[in-house]
């Protein structure tokens, strides 16, 4: 093999080893901000964070959300609730129409900032655009604000 050839080959080696690493950081984090008043059991889509997941649903995959800031304003009765719960929504025609569907299964609360995964119920989680949806705790008379990051598999 001449020189030219072995150069050839070892710049087309390099780049594919660039690609292997590269790409996979394509389907990153995505931000998320809530400012929520209490909106009962209804959750409000953060539009915004539409994220992609690129692995199929299985035994223990999930979801995961990274909160810089969690605050809750004017709540007397914080210490009695639950906080703030979180769930991955899916945008798509249901029974009310266009719209924010329950894309993760079961819901998560907390009324912390932090780093948190959670797995997608049985039947979710199934490869596709996923949006962040929040809502404050029913007995919350207050309003809350969420502002992070999340992914829809668990990385």
């Amino acid at each position: 093999m001449t020189k030219w050839r072995k150069r050839v080959c070892f710049l087309l080696m390099l780049s594919m080893v660039t690609c292997m690493f590269v790409v996979p950081s394509f389907a990153g984090n995505s931000s998320v901000s809530f400012n929520l008043g209490n909106t009962k059991q209804r959750f409000n889509a953060d539009s915004g964070s539409a994220n992609n997941k690129t692995t199929s649903a299985s035994a223990g995959s999930g979801w995961v959300i990274n909160l810089s800031s969690l605050n809750f304003y004017n709540c007397n009765n914080l210490s009695d609730s639950l906080g703030m719960a979180f769930l991955p929504l899916v945008y798509r025609m249901g029974g009310e129409g266009m719209g924010y569907y329950n894309g993760g299964g079961s819901y998560y609360w907390t009324k912390y900032k932090g780093r948190f995964s959670y797995s997608y119920s049985s039947g979710y989680g199934s490869i596709g655009t996923y949006y962040l949806g929040a809502r404050l705790d029913d007995i919350l008379t207050g309003t809350g604000s969420a502002y992070g990051v999340w992914n829809s598999d668990t990385i």
